[in-house]
């Protein structure tokens, strides 16, 4: 279920370039995430948490998305409360708000390896 997922997640950066990334932040539930690049690490956690606890359901939601920006903002909103970690800000694994902490080289690595 990559290349579903690539395609919301370009629509997402696309939707930030246009000046939408107010909406986007609230459609993903993560509108306290005051740093762009940290939203999308976060959406990244989170979607890991998903291929590993929720792999049918965000795949199968994704595979059948005909909006696949809105179908993901969702599937993320849903994997958020079913972690039991609703608040994006929880999910910043790496601690920090600055995007140029040392822990970003390596959880790029982990995202990259993950496609």
């Amino acid at each position: 279920c990559a290349a579903p997922i690539h395609t919301a997640i370009e629509e997402t950066e696309s939707a930030f370039v246009t000046g939408e990334k107010e909406y986007v932040k609230e459609a993903y539930g993560c509108p306290n995430v005051i740093d762009d690049r940290q939203f999308f690490y976060v959406i990244a956690q989170v979607t890991t948490f998903g291929l590993g606890s929720y792999r049918s359901q965000l795949c199968d939601a994704m595979k059948n998305a005909t909006d696949a920006m809105d179908t993901y903002a969702k599937a993320i909103s849903d994997l958020l409360i079913l972690s039991g970690v609703p608040d994006c800000n929880d999910w910043n694994i790496a601690g920090d708000t600055d995007p140029s902490d040392s822990f970003r080289p390596t959880y790029y690595l982990y995202c990259a390896y993950l496609g």
